[in-house]
């Protein structure tokens, strides 16, 4: 997310988050409220969720393993 706020310099902000996309294919996102009645070039990057997520997790020395979450 790129935004402007008046008189204010350029800021760059990353949101990560997961949601869920109703029948209507709505994706509704709230803003910080620096945000409000500013121009924003947004860029949105999405993959959808499998029913079994991976996530990485390590052994004794640092050595990642990844197992399915059930």
């Amino acid at each position: 997310m790129v935004f402007r706020p008046k008189n204010r310099r350029l800021i760059v902000q990353s949101i990560q988050l997961k949601a869920h996309i109703d029948s209507d294919g709505i994706l509704k996102v709230k803003m910080p409220p620096e945000t409000k009645d500013t121009d924003l070039e947004i860029m949105v990057i999405f993959q959808a969720l499998s029913h079994q997520q991976e996530q990485p997790r390590y052994k004794a020395w640092g050595k990642p393993v990844i197992e399915p979450i059930t």
